[in-house]
Parts: C-alpha cells; structure tokens; sequence
C-alpha cells in the first residue's frame, strides 16, 4: 500500500508550530532586551551615585584645603574662594539632592544624613577659623564674606589680640576635634559607598540570573523553531522535491507527442498530479493527432496546406531522392469568377478543383496542396520524364476546364473555369536545390505560362529567357524592398533639381524637384529603378513626404541666407489623394519650416485625376485655397480633355515630352502644341513644356507661345548645391 500523506495538512502543522515558535521566541527576545535595559539603567544609577558622593567628598576636601591656606597666608583670595565653592556651588547639597533623587536605600539616606551633619558642624568650626585669622590679619568686616562677617564668637575670642587670635584659628583647625569630624565625614562616606557597592553587587547579581533565563528560553524557542524548519525541509525532500525532480527527468526525456507516464511518488497531491497529468497526456495524444492532420488540411478543399506540402516535400527528397516533377496551379482569372457569380460559388470551384487534383496525385503516388488563394500544387515522384510530365500537365488542365460553375444567379454566358500549370522536372540528388527555390521555379514557369493566355502549361529551363527576365524582376523588386527603410533612415534618397527656364529672358523662374538614390555601392539610382516598387508596396508615401520636407528645408535656408530662391514643384502619388488630411499635412509641414505656399508648387498626373477622382479634386481645391499652386503633369498622355480642365482645380499644365519629341515638321504634330496652348490661354493657366532636348524645339515652343519650358537642353537634374550655384549666378 502506497503511503500517501497530505502535504497540505502536514504544511498547515509545520508552519502553525513554526509560528508558535516564533512567537514565542520574540516574547523572550523581547524580555531579554527588557532585562539588558534594565540592568544598564541599574548601572548607570550606581555609577551616578558613586559620582555624585566622590563629588560631595571631593566638595568638602576642597573647603579644607581653602580654610588651612587662608589661616596659614591670611590671603583673603582662599577665603572667598571658600564661600564661592561652598553658597555658589553648592556642591554638598547639589550631591546630596542629586543622590536623593536616584533613589537610594533608606540605611544609604542615613549614612549620606550623619555625613551631611557632620560636613555642617565641620563646615562651622572652619568658619570660626576664618573669622578669628580675619580678624587677626585685620581684614575689615565690610570686606568679609558675609557669612564669615556675621559669625558671633562664642567662647569669648573676641577679647583675644590679634596675634592670639591668629594662633587660635591655626588650633581649631590643626587638632584631633577636627581631624575627628573630617574623620566622621569620610566614615559615613566609606559605609555609603561600601553599601552602594553591596547593593550594586546584589542587584547585578538577581538582573544577570534573570537576563539569562529569559535569554535560555529564547535559545530553546529557537533551537525548536530551527528543528522544525530542518524536519520540514526533510520533508520537502523526500516528499516534494525528489519526486517533482523524478518527474522532470520523465518529463525531459520524452519526446515529442510520445510523453513518459510519471510514476507516482511523494505526497498525496503529487502522487495525484502524476494520475491526473498521466490522464491529460493520453487525451491531448488523441487530441493532438487530430488537431495535426487537421492544422495539415485546408479547410476548404480537404488538401495539405502549404506548410504539410513544404513537409512533404522536404521528406520524399530525403526518402526517396531522384528525379520527380513538382506542379505549379494557379486558376485563371478567378477574381472575375467571384464578381460574376458569388464567393460561395467559387469556393465549390476550388473545392471540385481539390478533388480533381487529389484524384491525379493520388494514381501517381504523389500528393496536391493548396498553397495560396487560387494556387494549388502537386509534387509526383513517380513522374520522371519531360513527356510523362507533359501529358500529367494537359490532364490538370483538362479535369479543371471541366468544371462548371453552378449559381442560383442567371449570368448571360458562362465562364469557363481554367488553370495556368508551372511544370519544374529535376534530379533532387543531382541538383540539390533549396525548397524555397523548387518553389520558387514552379511558380516563375506557371506566371509564364499565364502571360501565354488561359489554360496554358510552361517547363522551367534554366537557360529560358522570359523566365530568367522575370526571376531578375522579382529578385530586383526583394532587394529593392529589402533595402529602402535602412537607406531612408541613412538618408540615402536625395533632391535634384531640375531648372525651369523663361524661353525669352533666360532667367530660371522655376525648378521641379526629382528623387534620386544615392546608393552605397551603385550609385545615384534614378526614380525608374526603385519609384514603380515603391508605388505597388506603399512606400512611396514616406518617400514624397521625406523629399517635400527637404525641399521645404532648402528653401527656408535660402529665406534665412538671403540667397535666391525660386518656387520649387513636388510630385505626390495618387495614394496621397485617397487621405482626407493630405492638404492639410502639406500646410503643417510648410508652416513648420517657415516656407511660404507661393513658393511650392504640387504635381498630380492624369493617372491620379483618373484614379481618385473626387478625393484629387476636394484635395487639390484645398492647397490652392491654402495658396500652393497646382500643376497636371503628363498633359496630354491620358484622358485630358476640356471637360476635365474646366472641373480640374488646376494652375498649371505641363505638356508631356512625348508631343516635343515627335517629328514638329509635320502640320499635324504642330497643331497639337498649338491646340494645347490655345486651351491653356482659354482656361487662363500656365503652360510648361517639358523634354525639351535641341534648340529647334525651343525656338517651336517660342514661336507658338510657350514661354516656360525645363529639359536636357537648358539643363538636367543637378544636386541642391549646384542648383544653388545656378540660382546665384542667373540672378546676378
């Protein structure tokens, strides 16, 4: 029978004692000090009182020693020195008070009486001594203590000569009478002192039996309080503690979804534990080979998941090895299925698309995943030739051209369900590829077969150049995205600025700031390499913004400088336009830096006019009224027309370097210049010519009208110093 005892119940009993203990203890401890206290007061009492006697002692020796050498000298300098000792000192009354008041016994009180008496009546024949020498040396009565002065012979000496008085204080206080009452002084002196002692002895003697009692009592408290804590931590050992440490070696040495069973030991609650954590582990077993196969599945289709295919495929290559093709699967066009019938309709294609593709891997002792929204995958080891990999593409897409989508919703034509197939065939020994790369390959071959049209199936070749033009687009695009925050935070993006010239005067009148890379290892990048990722990831809108406070910064230098400044263009992407507080930013950012809106100007395209319709016209109605200017870049290239000038709240248009650039000979080229002019001068708004590259279209431009144009001609993006430079000089 397994001994089982409650570490609880035993815990309660081991901690109420330890209490009591404690308790226990701190009473005594608490009497120990009580009684060390008490003892030092007792100490400190009989230190005061042998003090305060050695003081009345020390008080009347001093008065003897006054009296003899003023009968000895007749220097009336000890004689006062006496009564200033003995009225204004007091020291025998102070002492006597003083030993009173510390509470001596009662045969202490009467020693310290009969000394106190016999001090009075010595103290009087010393005051007779002291009168009978001041009167013998002839010190006048005015010129005596006044206690000495008012001294009243008793024996008749005043009839006594001088002289014989002198030798009558030497007698009365040079013989055994006197020497017999100092004598009774220091007797009662001694006896008190030896009582105070006696009783000091005695009193130490009962304070130190006491204080050590209290203080082996305190011992033993502490000694049962110490045993107690010794026999619990036994227990701790042998009930709690080896049998938790036996359970995390058990528990350390299982392995993964195969725990050990704990053998139940120690106390009553650890022997259960061990039961109940025995009974969780077989249920979460259960549990957890459930929840893996269904973590594995994709909810909707009932295939492996991207993660289980990963698995899979990792494990056929280690097992088997060799040459074996991998399907990409991506359905055409699916979006457009969902507009024109209904999610749940496109979940029963993808679900029918499952089963179809299931039933292929299956016959080829392979698997099929769904690895994306629309993207399914097939691995086959058994396919191992480029014809057999063939006719397994064709199968997939016929089994899924097959398909047709069935909604309660009349649609007038039916779509027809397709899938694009990426096909990778390799030797996994002989050419042991990453699985992130046998993905990625599959991947690229079916976006290739999708750019053939619908339904359509692509090989991977390493030496194919399509695939190899988009594998360098992706991998241009990661290193691009892997790369922008850390070089907008080392500010690597920089403004040039492109000069906009007065065709006429030549004076520059303008300039549009452009965003270049100043990368570490290649160079200064143009916006073609990096602007077209940043627009698909979003980045863009951290990029206009950071390029809009440095021009802002620029110019609020030249304002404090003195230097010449001109109004500076900024392009924005069509992102910005969808944010209600856009125009109000800019107004933030350029009343932070002190930059007035007369000297910025916003660029938008046709494409965000387009895009964004109603938010770029509440949006562009703001900065003008904040008094930016706002300027349509790209005229002409998209859907500009009347209609939209009229409604587009704009200041400027910059007709786009593909008109100048066309062959201006030719009457119908020409006329598109001039009808361009002619609206702006219509519509009242400034016209900028851009690209201008030979000095034939700037004399074109001359002729029809235009007066401001920017271009390689006059200049190309230079750096904020050169461009400073520039300035300078043009305006000087």
């Amino acid at each position: 029978m397994k001994l089982k005892i409650s570490l609880r119940m035993t815990t309660f009993i081991f901690c109420a004692l330890a209490i009591i203990a404690a308790v226990l203890s701190f009473i005594n401890t608490q009497n120990v000090d009580l009684k060390i206290r008490e003892q030092a007061d007792r100490m400190e009492n009989h230190n005061q009182c042998e003090d305060k006697i050695l003081e009345f002692s020390k008080a009347s020796d001093d008065l003897t020693t006054a009296t003899r050498h003023f009968v000895a000298t007749g220097d009336p300098v000890y004689m006062n020195q006496y009564w200033q000792e003995a009225d204004e000192s007091r020291h025998r009354e102070d002492a006597v008070n003083s030993l009173n008041a510390l509470g001596i016994s009662e045969e202490e009180r009467t020693l310290l009486k009969n000394a106190m008496e016999a001090s009075d009546r010595l103290m009087e024949t010393e005051t007779l001594a002291m009168r009978l020498k001041a009167d013998a040396v002839g010190i006048p009565e005015s010129q005596m203590p006044p206690e000495v002065a008012a001294y009243v012979y008793k024996n008749g000496e005043e009839s006594s000569g001088p002289e014989e008085k002198g030798q009558l204080a030497i007698k009365s206080i040079f013989n055994n009478t006197y020497e017999n009452q100092k004598k009774e002084i220091t007797d009662n002196i001694t006896s008190f002192r030896s009582q105070l002692y006696n009783r000091k002895t005695s009193e130490n003697t009962l304070s130190n039996s006491e204080t050590m009692g209290s203080l082996n009592h305190m011992l033993v408290y502490n000694f049962f309080l110490l045993l107690l804590l010794l026999v619990l931590s036994f227990f701790l050992l042998f009930f709690v503690t080896t049998p938790l440490h036996r359970y995390y070696k058990s528990l350390k040495n299982s392995r993964e979804n195969s725990a050990e069973p704990l053998i139940p030991a120690g106390s009553k609650e650890l022997q259960q534990f061990a039961e109940s954590f025995n009974s969780m582990v077989k249920d979460l077993k259960n549990q957890n080979a459930a929840l893996l196969e269904k973590s594995r599945t994709d909810g909707l289709t009932g295939l492996y998941n991207r993660e289980a295919f990963d698995l899979y495929i990792k494990e056929t290559i280690e097992a088997h090895g060799g040459r074996m093709a991998l399907f990409f699967m991506d359905m055409d066009e699916f979006k457009g299925l969902n507009d024109r019938y209904d999610y749940l309709v496109g979940d029963r294609v993808l679900t029918e698309a499952g089963k179809k593709l299931r039933a292929i891997a299956e016959k080829n002792s392979g698997m099929a995943a769904r690895v994306g929204g629309e993207e399914f995958a097939m691995l086959l080891p058994s396919v191992k030739t480029q014809l057999a990999a063939q006719k397994t593409a064709e199968q997939i897409i016929k089994v899924i051209s097959e398909i047709k989508p069935e909604s309660s919703r009349k649609a007038r034509k039916d779509f027809p369900v397709s899938v694009s197939v990426g096909v990778l065939l390799w030797d996994s020994q002989a050419d042991a590829l990453p699985l992130r790369e046998v993905l990625h390959r599959s991947d690229l071959a079916c976006s290739r077969a999708k750019q053939q049209g619908k339904g359509h199936f692509k090989f991977y070749y390493a030496n194919d150049s399509d695939l190899q033009a988009m594998q360098y687009t992706q991998e241009h695009e990661q290193q691009v995205e892997d790369e922008m925050y850390g070089a907008l935070a080392r500010r690597e993006f920089e403004a040039y600025y492109q000069p906009k010239y007065n065709i006429e005067t030549g004076e520059i009148m303008g300039a549009e700031a452009l965003v270049r890379w100043n990368h570490p290892t290649r160079g200064v990048l143009s916006p073609a390499h990096f602007i077209p990722v940043f627009e698909a990831n979003g980045f863009v809108v951290q990029l206009d913004f950071y390029i809009f406070k440095k021009v802002c910064r620029t110019l609020a230098g030249q304002f404090k400088n003195n230097e010449p400044a001109v109004p500076v263009a900024v392009n924005f992407s069509s992102r910005h336009f969808a944010n209600p507080g856009f125009a109000d930013e800019i107004r933030r950012i350029a009343e932070l830096l002190s930059v007035p809106p007369s000297f910025l100007e916003i660029e938008i395209t046709e494409t965000v006019l387009m895009e964004n319709w109603d938010e770029t016209i509440t949006q562009t109605c703001k900065l003008r009224e904040m008094g930016f200017s706002v300027a349509l870049d790209d005229f002409g290239t998209g859907y500009s027309s009347m209609g939209v000038l009229q409604e587009l709240p704009v200041d400027v248009i910059k007709i786009d370097r593909s008109f100048i650039n066309r062959d201006l000979s030719e009457h119908r080229n020409a006329m598109f210049i001039t009808g361009i002019v002619n609206i702006a001068r219509v519509l009242n708004l400034r016209i900028i010519c851009e690209g201008v590259e030979t000095r034939e279209q700037a004399d074109f431009l001359k002729k029809n009208g235009v007066l401001f144009v920017q271009g390689y001609y006059y200049s190309r993006p230079v750096s904020e110093a050169v461009f400073k430079e520039m300035l300078i000089k043009n305006k000087s």
